[in-house]
């Protein structure tokens, strides 16, 4: 049996998926943390720095990011 879900719902999961990466990618970036993208400092804090960003755009998309 297929569960059918709506539009609404689809994005509401996606939103939730975005904001849950976004939190964390944040987190690591806040306590220094490395090995997300690079075990080297600057490359990992670079690619977070751009991860997050990227995360924000889209969640802009969706429903404007606070």
């Amino acid at each position: 049996m297929l569960a059918e879900i709506t539009d609404d719902a689809a994005d509401a999961i996606v939103r939730e998926s975005l904001r849950e990466i976004l939190e964390d990618f944040e987190s690591q970036l806040d306590n220094k943390q490395h090995g997300a993208f690079s075990y080297d400092p600057e490359t990992n804090t670079k690619k977070l720095k751009k991860a997050i960003k990227a995360f924000r755009h889209v969640l802009d998309y969706y429903e404007g990011y606070p």
